[in-house]
Protein backbone atom coordinates (compact mmCIF):
# COMPACT_ATOMS: atom_id res chain seq x y z
CA UNK A 1 0.00 0.00 0.00
CA UNK A 2 1.53 3.52 -1.11
CA UNK A 3 0.53 6.77 -0.21
CA UNK A 4 1.30 10.22 -1.67
CA UNK A 5 0.52 13.63 0.29
CA UNK A 6 0.16 16.86 -1.88
CA UNK A 7 0.80 20.19 -0.64
CA UNK A 8 0.26 23.24 -2.70
CA UNK A 9 2.69 25.88 -1.14
CA UNK A 10 3.65 29.58 -2.72
CA UNK A 11 7.11 30.32 -3.66
CA UNK A 12 7.97 34.03 -2.83
CA UNK A 13 9.75 35.46 -5.47
CA UNK A 14 11.00 39.54 -5.37
CA UNK A 15 8.05 42.18 -6.22
CA UNK A 16 5.63 39.36 -6.08
CA UNK A 17 2.35 39.29 -3.18
CA UNK A 18 3.45 37.71 0.07
CA UNK A 19 0.70 35.26 1.06
CA UNK A 20 -0.13 31.96 2.44
CA UNK A 21 -1.96 28.91 0.87
CA UNK A 22 -2.39 25.31 2.54
CA UNK A 23 -4.14 22.67 0.47
CA UNK A 24 -3.74 19.06 1.98
CA UNK A 25 -5.08 15.90 0.04
CA UNK A 26 -4.38 12.54 0.32
CA UNK A 27 -4.71 10.55 -2.59
CA UNK A 28 -4.29 6.31 -2.70
CA UNK A 29 -2.12 4.67 -5.01
CA UNK A 30 -4.40 4.09 -7.61
CA UNK A 31 -4.48 8.12 -8.46
CA UNK A 32 -1.09 8.86 -7.26
CA UNK A 33 -0.56 9.31 -11.60
CA UNK A 34 -2.47 12.41 -11.63
CA UNK A 35 0.11 14.16 -8.75
CA UNK A 36 3.20 12.72 -9.29
CA UNK A 37 6.00 14.20 -10.06
CA UNK A 38 8.85 11.23 -9.58
CA UNK A 39 8.36 7.55 -9.43
CA UNK A 40 9.98 5.32 -7.05
CA UNK A 41 10.87 1.57 -7.41
CA UNK A 42 10.54 -0.90 -5.64
CA UNK A 43 7.05 0.10 -4.30
CA UNK A 44 7.35 -2.39 -1.18
CA UNK A 45 11.27 -2.35 0.14
CA UNK A 46 12.25 -5.40 2.39
CA UNK A 47 16.14 -5.11 4.14
CA UNK A 48 17.39 -7.97 5.76
CA UNK A 49 19.94 -8.68 8.61
CA UNK A 50 22.16 -10.10 6.73
CA UNK A 51 22.72 -6.76 4.46
CA UNK A 52 21.38 -4.00 6.53
CA UNK A 53 21.18 -1.55 3.26
CA UNK A 54 18.45 -1.47 1.01
CA UNK A 55 18.01 0.64 -2.51
CA UNK A 56 14.90 2.91 -3.96
CA UNK A 57 15.43 4.04 -7.22
CA UNK A 58 13.92 7.22 -7.72
CA UNK A 59 13.11 8.60 -11.37
CA UNK A 60 11.96 12.48 -12.72
CA UNK A 61 8.86 11.96 -14.13
CA UNK A 62 8.03 15.51 -14.31
CA UNK A 63 9.23 17.86 -17.40
CA UNK A 64 10.80 20.13 -14.77
CA UNK A 65 13.72 19.41 -12.47
CA UNK A 66 12.70 18.49 -9.51
CA UNK A 67 14.25 18.90 -5.29
CA UNK A 68 13.41 15.20 -3.76
CA UNK A 69 14.30 14.90 -0.16
CA UNK A 70 13.64 11.47 1.77
CA UNK A 71 12.77 10.63 5.53
CA UNK A 72 10.97 7.71 7.38
CA UNK A 73 8.48 8.16 9.48
CA UNK A 74 6.75 5.48 11.65
CA UNK A 75 3.20 4.34 10.66
CA UNK A 76 1.12 1.17 9.85
CA UNK A 77 -2.87 0.84 8.43
CA UNK A 78 -5.57 -0.10 11.12
CA UNK A 79 -9.34 -1.04 9.61
CA UNK A 80 -11.73 -0.36 11.66
CA UNK A 81 -14.66 -2.25 12.86
CA UNK A 82 -16.47 -1.91 9.14
CA UNK A 83 -13.83 -2.34 6.86
CA UNK A 84 -12.36 1.47 6.98
CA UNK A 85 -8.79 1.66 6.70
CA UNK A 86 -6.57 4.25 7.91
CA UNK A 87 -2.90 5.43 8.70
CA UNK A 88 -2.03 5.32 12.36
CA UNK A 89 0.97 7.63 12.78
CA UNK A 90 0.40 8.78 16.66
CA UNK A 91 1.05 5.70 18.37
CA UNK A 92 4.02 6.50 20.52
CA UNK A 93 4.42 2.84 22.39
CA UNK A 94 4.38 0.84 19.43
CA UNK A 95 6.28 3.38 17.79
CA UNK A 96 9.23 2.97 20.43
CA UNK A 97 9.25 -0.92 19.71
CA UNK A 98 8.88 -1.21 16.12
CA UNK A 99 9.78 2.06 14.54
CA UNK A 100 12.91 2.05 12.21
CA UNK A 101 13.24 5.72 12.83
CA UNK A 102 16.00 6.52 15.44
CA UNK A 103 18.19 2.95 13.43
CA UNK A 104 18.26 4.25 9.47
CA UNK A 105 20.06 6.37 7.81
CA UNK A 106 19.14 7.49 4.32
CA UNK A 107 22.05 9.00 1.72
CA UNK A 108 22.17 11.23 0.11
CA UNK A 109 18.67 12.98 2.06
CA UNK A 110 18.34 15.09 -0.83
CA UNK A 111 18.61 15.24 -4.70
CA UNK A 112 18.01 17.19 -7.75
CA UNK A 113 17.03 15.13 -10.72
CA UNK A 114 16.45 16.45 -14.10
CA UNK A 115 13.52 15.91 -16.26
CA UNK A 116 13.61 11.90 -17.16
CA UNK A 117 16.80 11.12 -14.47
CA UNK A 118 17.10 8.60 -11.87
CA UNK A 119 19.57 8.14 -8.89
CA UNK A 120 19.41 5.68 -6.17
CA UNK A 121 18.80 5.97 -2.67
CA UNK A 122 20.55 3.92 -0.45
CA UNK A 123 18.72 2.78 3.38
CA UNK A 124 20.91 1.37 6.21
CA UNK A 125 19.31 0.10 9.10
CA UNK A 126 21.88 0.47 12.09
CA UNK A 127 22.77 -2.10 14.59
CA UNK A 128 20.16 -2.52 17.48
CA UNK A 129 19.77 -4.64 20.74
CA UNK A 130 16.11 -4.97 19.79
CA UNK A 131 14.99 -8.58 19.67
CA UNK A 132 14.15 -10.88 16.68
CA UNK A 133 11.14 -9.73 14.46
CA UNK A 134 10.50 -7.46 12.01
CA UNK A 135 10.47 -3.39 12.36
CA UNK A 136 9.73 -0.65 9.91
CA UNK A 137 8.71 3.00 8.77
CA UNK A 138 7.25 4.97 5.46
CA UNK A 139 10.26 5.52 3.39
CA UNK A 140 8.51 9.20 2.48
CA UNK A 141 9.85 11.33 -0.96
CA UNK A 142 8.99 15.02 -0.70
CA UNK A 143 9.29 16.48 -4.18
CA UNK A 144 8.81 19.68 -5.90
CA UNK A 145 9.72 21.56 -8.98
CA UNK A 146 13.15 23.48 -9.00
CA UNK A 147 12.53 27.23 -8.75
CA UNK A 148 15.34 30.01 -9.29
CA UNK A 149 17.00 31.47 -6.31
CA UNK A 150 15.38 34.94 -5.00
CA UNK A 151 16.69 37.54 -7.84
CA UNK A 152 17.64 35.02 -10.19
CA UNK A 153 14.76 36.19 -12.07
CA UNK A 154 12.65 39.35 -12.94
CA UNK A 155 9.52 39.71 -12.35
CA UNK A 156 7.48 42.59 -12.81
CA UNK A 157 3.91 43.63 -11.04
CA UNK A 158 2.32 41.44 -8.96
CA UNK A 159 2.10 37.84 -8.77
CA UNK A 160 2.13 34.31 -7.32
CA UNK A 161 4.03 31.32 -8.20
CA UNK A 162 2.29 27.75 -6.52
CA UNK A 163 4.57 25.26 -6.61
CA UNK A 164 3.16 21.63 -5.44
CA UNK A 165 5.08 19.45 -3.37
CA UNK A 166 4.11 15.94 -3.61
CA UNK A 167 5.01 13.22 -0.56
CA UNK A 168 4.91 9.79 -1.73
CA UNK A 169 5.43 7.07 0.53
CA UNK A 170 6.02 3.35 0.36
CA UNK A 171 6.81 0.81 3.36
CA UNK A 172 9.92 -0.11 4.85
CA UNK A 173 10.45 -3.04 6.37
CA UNK A 174 13.70 -4.61 8.41
CA UNK A 175 13.69 -8.15 9.03
CA UNK A 176 16.13 -9.18 12.00
CA UNK A 177 16.93 -12.94 13.10
CA UNK A 178 13.94 -15.77 13.12
CA UNK A 179 10.72 -13.96 11.91
CA UNK A 180 7.41 -16.19 12.49
CA UNK A 181 3.83 -14.57 11.54
CA UNK A 182 0.16 -15.94 11.61
CA UNK A 183 -3.49 -15.48 12.33
CA UNK A 184 -6.45 -16.38 14.81
CA UNK A 185 -10.24 -14.89 14.19
CA UNK A 186 -11.43 -14.17 17.42
CA UNK A 187 -14.48 -12.51 16.33
CA UNK A 188 -17.03 -12.91 13.50
CA UNK A 189 -20.16 -11.15 11.54
CA UNK A 190 -21.76 -10.72 8.12
CA UNK A 191 -23.88 -8.52 6.33
CA UNK A 192 -26.11 -8.90 3.72
CA UNK A 193 -25.39 -6.20 1.21
CA UNK A 194 -26.96 -4.95 -2.12
CA UNK A 195 -24.15 -7.08 -3.95
CA UNK A 196 -23.39 -10.01 -1.58
CA UNK A 197 -22.74 -11.51 1.64
CA UNK A 198 -19.76 -9.10 3.52
CA UNK A 199 -18.08 -11.00 6.00
CA UNK A 200 -15.66 -8.99 8.69
CA UNK A 201 -13.48 -11.04 10.90
CA UNK A 202 -11.59 -10.16 13.88
CA UNK A 203 -7.93 -10.83 13.74
CA UNK A 204 -5.60 -11.98 16.26
CA UNK A 205 -2.12 -11.29 15.02
CA UNK A 206 0.38 -14.05 15.88
CA UNK A 207 4.31 -14.17 15.80
CA UNK A 208 6.58 -11.47 15.91
CA UNK A 209 6.08 -9.89 12.26
CA UNK A 210 3.18 -8.20 10.88
CA UNK A 211 1.11 -10.62 8.33
CA UNK A 212 1.16 -9.56 4.61
CA UNK A 213 -0.53 -12.05 1.81
CA UNK A 214 -3.82 -12.65 0.50
CA UNK A 215 -6.98 -13.17 2.44
CA UNK A 216 -9.43 -15.92 0.40
CA UNK A 217 -13.41 -16.04 1.29
CA UNK A 218 -15.21 -18.77 0.32
CA UNK A 219 -19.05 -19.53 0.71
CA UNK A 220 -20.46 -22.78 0.89
CA UNK A 221 -24.43 -24.49 1.19
CA UNK A 222 -25.62 -26.78 4.13
CA UNK A 223 -25.02 -29.62 1.56
CA UNK A 224 -21.42 -28.59 1.04
CA UNK A 225 -21.52 -26.94 -2.79
CA UNK A 226 -19.40 -23.54 -3.41
CA UNK A 227 -21.67 -20.61 -4.06
CA UNK A 228 -19.39 -18.38 -4.50
CA UNK A 229 -15.66 -16.99 -3.66
CA UNK A 230 -14.00 -14.00 -3.19
CA UNK A 231 -10.26 -12.75 -2.31
CA UNK A 232 -8.59 -9.53 -1.52
CA UNK A 233 -4.76 -8.35 -0.28
CA UNK A 234 -4.58 -8.70 3.69
CA UNK A 235 -2.48 -7.18 6.24
CA UNK A 236 -2.35 -7.35 10.04
CA UNK A 237 -0.13 -5.69 11.45
CA UNK A 238 -1.83 -5.99 15.40
CA UNK A 239 -5.03 -7.26 16.28
CA UNK A 240 -7.52 -5.90 13.63
CA UNK A 241 -10.83 -6.63 11.62
CA UNK A 242 -11.30 -6.90 8.06
CA UNK A 243 -14.16 -6.90 5.13
CA UNK A 244 -14.09 -9.09 2.19
CA UNK A 245 -17.77 -9.41 0.35
CA UNK A 246 -18.12 -12.55 -1.56
CA UNK A 247 -20.22 -12.02 -4.84
CA UNK A 248 -24.01 -13.44 -4.87
CA UNK A 249 -26.11 -13.61 -7.32
CA UNK A 250 -29.42 -11.01 -7.30
CA UNK A 251 -31.52 -13.89 -8.28
CA UNK A 252 -30.33 -16.47 -4.81
CA UNK A 253 -32.00 -15.63 -2.04
CA UNK A 254 -29.49 -15.94 0.78
CA UNK A 255 -31.43 -18.26 3.42
CA UNK A 256 -30.70 -21.27 5.69
CA UNK A 257 -27.38 -22.40 7.29
CA UNK A 258 -24.00 -21.76 5.13
CA UNK A 259 -20.35 -22.07 6.10
CA UNK A 260 -18.18 -19.58 5.69
CA UNK A 261 -14.65 -20.72 5.45
CA UNK A 262 -11.36 -18.15 5.12
CA UNK A 263 -8.17 -19.04 3.82
CA UNK A 264 -5.25 -16.86 4.95
CA UNK A 265 -2.03 -17.28 2.54
CA UNK A 266 1.16 -15.70 2.74
CA UNK A 267 1.41 -14.70 -0.60
CA UNK A 268 1.17 -11.61 -2.63
CA UNK A 269 2.38 -10.85 -6.10
CA UNK A 270 4.02 -7.51 -5.10
CA UNK A 271 6.50 -9.06 -2.61
CA UNK A 272 8.74 -11.64 -3.23
CA UNK A 273 9.19 -15.33 -1.93
CA UNK A 274 12.65 -14.02 -0.51
CA UNK A 275 10.96 -10.75 1.41
CA UNK A 276 7.68 -12.30 2.65
CA UNK A 277 7.40 -13.65 6.24
CA UNK A 278 5.99 -17.26 5.24
CA UNK A 279 3.83 -19.40 7.47
CA UNK A 280 1.76 -22.63 6.51
CA UNK A 281 -1.93 -22.42 5.44
CA UNK A 282 -4.53 -20.94 7.84
CA UNK A 283 -8.08 -22.02 7.90
CA UNK A 284 -10.99 -20.95 9.58
CA UNK A 285 -14.30 -22.19 9.19
CA UNK A 286 -17.31 -20.28 10.55
CA UNK A 287 -21.37 -21.71 10.74
CA UNK A 288 -23.68 -18.87 9.87
CA UNK A 289 -27.01 -18.94 9.68
CA UNK A 290 -29.18 -16.53 7.13
CA UNK A 291 -32.64 -15.56 7.51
Amino acid sequence: MAFCFLLQKPKIMKNQLRFSIALFLICSFGVTSLFAQISLAPTILYIHENRSIGEIYVTNTAQTAQEVTFSTKFSYPKQTEDGTVEMIDDDSLRASQFSLDGYSRIFPARMVLQPGQSQVVRIQVLPSDKPDGVYWSRFIASSSALTPEVGATQVTGVGTQINFVVEQNIPLFYRKGENTTGVKVVDFKTNIVENGLEILPRVERTGNSPFLGTMKAELYDADGNLISESSSSAFFYFDDWTKITVPIDPEIELKGNYRVSLKFITQRNSISTADIVSADLIVHNEQISLD
